[in-house]
């Protein structure tokens, strides 16, 4: 048992090593610093038994058969487990883990498996030093203290801990509100209710945003599109509206403080009774973010609508991301604003700002071909979860106003009064 209790000592004193050291950086630092607790199990050194015990009344054949079959064995006869623990202070924990954190819950996060990815370079285990089981490190929140005195185990005082089930396919709220922000258009699917009837203006739509999902970084992309619209009666308006897309999108960076998300199409826009060559339009993007740090980034770029009212929005703004409060992720930008709050690993609540509508080419029953643009601007309070696929889902309560109907062959608008919102949507 030397050779194991040599290299259990040399492991406590290289984490105790470790400990004193991001102490005195984090005093140094002087700001806020986190007390972290890491929990690992280690081998001790197998002991084989070399001289089996005989007893008196054992025929020497037996003893012989079983003397071989020890020594050509290859599992040790008695196995010694041990726990170390240590306490680390610091005061940025993500930087001193590594981006591979993976988050149980906002404040506790576990590392990964192997000692030499969380200890800093001059501080890791030489190899074959320690040899760990098969099973995460883990950043435990304190939990009632067993001890485990089982045979074949050390005497040593262990935390019993009651953590969640981990989903691997489920995303963590805590990774997509740290994650700097370099996508400005994903894709989406929605069902949206804006009441209406009489000499209101409503819709319902069933809509997909013609864009790729977060994981990708090019392709083809497309989309088809329908709203239902109500009223108003004293305008002949088609009974439907169709939105078909295909474009292509790319996202990726030059560098690690520089990124891009690019997005071109071309798609009918249409009651599909009309022209359509006036229908086509070609809605586009480019957009780019320098990340400044690990919580801001500045977004910059335009936004082709290819509308009759609004032809090109400028994209401009700040991403902040725990800034102010823990959990807070505030993307500034303009004309897509949105603050989001996470409650839990699953769970977030948020508020966003969007102008919608679109311009579309209709026929009246006279038979002429006018071009229908509608407009309004809308602040949406959100209730968002993450699903078990992988994507996100949400209920979105939204205040509608500014709204606009306008005809590229009659002078002016029609406005109408503000309305309340209602939509679900996917978000992947």
């Amino acid at each position: 048992m030397s050779n194991g209790k040599d290299t259990f000592s040399y492991d406590v004193i290289e984490l105790v090593r470790c400990a004193i050291v991001l102490a005195m950086v984090c005093l140094a630092n002087g700001v806020n610093a986190q007390l972290i607790s890491v929990e690992r199990t280690v081998f001790t050194e197998p002991v084989f038994n070399s001289e089996p015990s005989h007893t008196v009344d054992e025929p020497a054949v037996d003893r012989e058969i079983r003397d071989n079959r020890a020594a050509d064995s290859d599992l040790p006869l008695k196995m010694d487990f041990a726990v170390l623990t240590a306490t680390f202070t610091t005061t940025d924990p993500e930087r001193l883990f590594g981006e591979n954190v993976v988050y149980l819950d906002p404040s506790q996060e576990p590392v990964t498996r192997e000692l030499n990815e969380f200890l800093p370079p001059d501080l890791s285990i030489p190899p074959g030093g320690v040899e760990l089981l098969e099973q995460p490190i883990t950043l435990p929140s304190p939990g009632p203290t067993v001890n485990n005195k089982s045979s074949g185990c050390a005497d040593e005082s262990i935390q019993n801990f009651n953590a969640p089930e981990i989903d691997e396919e489920r995303l963590k709220f805590s990774r997509l509100m740290h994650e700097p922000y370099s996508v400005y258009r994903s894709e989406q699917s929605m069902f949206a209710w804006l009441p209406g009837n009489g000499e209101d203006f409503g819709w319902f739509d069933w809509q997909s945003d013609p864009y790729l999902r977060r994981g990708n970084k090019h392709g083809l992309t497309g989309a088809f599109n329908i709203h239902w619209l109500a009223g108003p009666i004293s305008s002949p308006l088609p009974p439907r509206l169709y939105d078909f897309t295909l474009g292509y999108q790319v996202r990726n960076k030059l560098s690690d403080q520089f990124s891009y998300d690019l997005f071109t199409s071309i798609g009918a826009y249409s009651d599909f009774e009309a022209s359509a060559r006036d229908a086509i339009r070609f809605p586009s993007h480019a957009v780019g973010m320098f990340h400044v740090n690990r919580s801001m980034d500045f977004v910059f770029g335009i936004d082709y609508l290819d509308r009759n009212d609004i032809a090109v929005l400028p994209v401009f703004g700040l991403s902040l991301r725990d800034v102010f409060v823990h959990g807070l992720r505030m993307d500034l930008v303009f004309p897509r604003p949105r603050i989001d709050y996470m409650l839990n690993e699953t769970n977030r609540i948020y508020l966003a700002g969007q102008m919608s509508g679109g311009t579309w080419q209709i026929r009246f029953p006279d038979g002429s071909n006018p071009a229908m643009t509608y407009r309004d601007l809308r602040l949406m309070f959100g209730v968002e979860s993450t699903d078990k696929d992988g994507s996100l889902s949400a209920w979105e309560f939204g205040y509608v106003f500014d709204r606009r109907l306008e005809f590229n062959s009659q002078p002016g608008h029609s406005g109408f009064d503000d309305a309340f919102l209602i939509q679900w949507i996917s978000r992947h």
